[in-house]
């Protein structure tokens, strides 16, 4: 868990200031100045090492990347973040970099999301009680040629399967995919021994695909109120935790040699919406997002793409999903054969100049 939990004061200053961004909606690409200051949009004049800003400094962005990055967040609609009191950062990263105003989760609950994003398919999973949650359909983590890592926040073996502590397996995509050698490839976020994420990044071993996921504490869902041991359970304190945490991480990668080549792209997102707080109002088990005109609290998430070559503030309302974000991932990593629903899914790659 992470120690540096954030205090009362600050809470209440991220509560009310938060900008109302979310009015900001665009009907297609809108580019405006980042909001912090000393940023610009230009480039070093020295390449990409150095870069000035988290995006925007680069441009003429490459036929391939050398990573791509997932943070993967749960249980948390577009309105839950975006415009949102306590997600300072996330809004502030919104605009200075690249948002989908428009983008859909594929179902409602977890697991299927899980299985689709990275197969192209929900696989016949629709709910979270399936036995097994698994299956033996190919993914982006076997198309990646074993270069693959799954970071999790709490996990404490390699792979593991059943909930300890914060750790909650039904967020962890790589348990479900008996084609991957999950062992192997999915591993703690940190461990006693001062291995995982911040050492690969330091020491230049980050693999072509990642995903990074938090711990129930620092996800932002509201599922954060069961567990006592997280802290306040006011709903401004839950999202401010996790939007701390996703800085942290956003701040540890921009520094890294592999984004600073500018050869890496990150993408945050929610694996699916929070349910209303009417019962009556909650999201359908199986629910098709796909098919829906507007999307509501079940379907519709925030997801904001990090690179040196997205111009700032590039907001765009086409209508995006997960789908998409498999799309572009194997476009952006120069694989041709595109899974399942990827083969017809809309890329975003061209939308924010990756």
């Amino acid at each position: 868990m992470w120690k540096w939990f954030i205090p009362l004061a600050a809470g209440v200053a991220i509560a009310v200031g938060v900008a109302a961004v979310g009015s900001q909606q665009s009907s297609s690409v809108h580019v405006a100045s980042p909001t912090r200051s000393g940023t610009t949009g230009t480039s070093t004049g020295t390449g990409p090492v150095g870069l000035k800003s988290t995006c925007g400094s680069l441009t003429g962005p490459p036929a391939t990347y050398d990573h791509v990055i997932w943070i993967w967040m749960s249980d948390e609609s577009y309105t839950d973040e975006i415009g949102a009191r306590g997600a300072l950062y996330t809004n502030q990263l919104a605009n200075e970099c690249g948002l989908a105003t428009n983008y859909a989760a594929i179902t409602h609950p977890d697991v299927p999301n899980q299985v689709a994003v990275l197969s192209g398919g929900t696989q016949g999973l629709t709910r979270q009680g399936c036995a097994p949650c698994t299956t033996a359909a190919a993914s982006l983590l076997s198309q990646v040629g074993g270069s693959w890592k799954v970071y999790v926040q709490g996990m404490r073996t390699p792979c593991q399967r059943t909930a300890s502590g914060f750790y909650l397996p039904l967020w962890n995509p790589a348990t479900f995919f008996t084609s991957s050698d999950c062992a192997a490839h999915d591993v703690p976020m940190s461990t006693p021994g001062g291995q995982g994420l911040a050492t690969d990044l330091a020491s230049g071993k980050l693999p072509r695909f990642s995903i990074l996921v938090p711990d129930v504490c620092d996800s932002g869902s509201g599922l954060v109120r069961r567990y006592r041991g997280c802290g306040q359970s006011k709903r401004v304190f839950e999202v401010a935790r996790s939007d701390s945490w996703l800085q942290y991480w956003i701040g540890t990668i921009e520094k890294s040699p592999a984004y600073q080549s500018g050869k890496t792209v990150v993408i945050v997102t929610w694996d699916q919406g929070s349910a209303p707080s009417k019962k009556s109002q909650a999201p359908q088990v199986g629910l098709n997002c796909l098919n829906e005109k507007v999307l509501a609290g079940g379907c519709r998430v925030a997801t904001l793409i990090v690179s040196p070559y997205v111009h700032p503030h590039t907001w765009v309302n086409t209508r995006f999903s997960h789908y998409s974000l498999l799309r572009t991932t194997e476009e952006l990593l120069g694989i041709h054969v595109y899974l399942g629903a990827a083969h017809d899914a809309q890329s975003m790659r061209q939308a924010f100049g990756l």
